[in-house]
């Protein structure tokens, strides 16, 4: 036990004790600590490392700069930051308030954060989600709450480690088993190919779903017409180009690259339609083209 005032403006570590006295981590400092008790506020103004067991803040952290980050650790109690950002992979047993320009970005790139307890997200905090691959809190990031997750401020969405998802992919970021209430404010999503990621609010969870018409619109129900007129601007492409490739109540613009054209030829000249539409839909897909599903039909013509 050490009821001492400590301030600390290099790299120092604590480990398996109460610290009774005040404590202040200035913002050039590392403070780095494993299964501790603090029986004041703990201030921090740098790099706050929780690096192991089970840390018991009964007075909570004053944080108006610098990060707190879970490396390893838990934290114990209820936790609300003014400043700066919280990081890592790990538990909070509290409830966790974010208020001001908080950054909230959990895991290690990526990672899950488990919050037993509510999360109160204020206007101008930030939510930093991750998306590397398709794995709930492995390869992106992942916000586990047991009570209410209260959403305000700003969502960023940003792809991780050179992922590209496919279409159709929905990602579960945000779960409260108390139930979700309100959204966020402001979202700031990755848009490629004239396609968008959407977010859905559902009472338990928030879903991130990519393959939505950009403005996160539901595609429409395209009716696609292949004519061998249509199959003329087709033939002859070496490289990928801007062609129209669709007709009906919307028609597409498409980046249309090589596509077997001498089978798709035959199964038009052989009034073939099982192989124009097996063969269209690979062009359609080699395109990224929007509202191509079951409702939409091909005529041989």
């Amino acid at each position: 036990s050490n009821t001492g005032a400590l301030v600390n403006g290099g790299t120092f570590t604590l480990a398996d004790m109460l610290f009774s006295g005040l404590l202040t981590n200035l913002n050039t400092g590392t403070l780095n600590i494993s299964a501790m008790t603090f029986g004041q506020p703990l201030n921090n103004e740098g790099t706050l490392n929780l690096i192991g067991g089970d840390s018991s803040f009964p007075y909570g952290i004053n944080q108006t700069s610098g990060v707190t980050r879970l490396n390893g650790g838990n934290i114990i109690g209820n936790i609300s930051l003014d400043g700066g950002s919280l990081r890592g992979t790990g538990m909070i047993d509290g409830s966790l308030t974010l208020n001001n320009n908080v950054t909230l970005s959990p895991g290690a790139s990526p990672g899950t954060l488990n919050i037993i307890g509510n999360l109160t997200l204020n206007p101008l905090s930030t939510t930093l989600i991750e998306l590397g691959g398709t794995t709930q809190g492995t390869t992106y990031d992942f916000i586990n709450v047991t009570g209410t997750a209260t959403l305000d401020g700003a969502l960023n969405v940003v792809l991780w480690g050179g992922y590209f998802p496919t279409l159709n992919t929905t990602f579960t970021p945000i779960s409260a088993a108390g139930g979700i209430v309100g959204t966020f404010a402001n979202q700031t999503l990755p848009a490629l190919n004239n396609l968008a990621y959407s977010v859905i609010y559902n009472p338990l969870n928030v879903d991130i779903f990519y393959n939505q018409a950009l403005g996160g619109l539901p595609p429409p129900v395209v009716q696609q017409i292949l004519t061998f007129e249509n199959l003329l601007d087709l033939i002859g492409i070496q490289t990928p180009q801007t062609v129209f490739a669709g007709q009906g109540t919307s028609s597409e613009i498409a980046h249309i690259g090589l596509v077997d054209l001498p089978s798709l030829f035959d199964a038009l000249a052989n009034n073939d339609q099982s192989g124009v539409n097996s063969l269209f839909t690979e062009l359609m897909n080699q395109a990224g083209l929007q509202g191509w599903n079951d409702e939409s039909r091909l005529v041989c013509r």
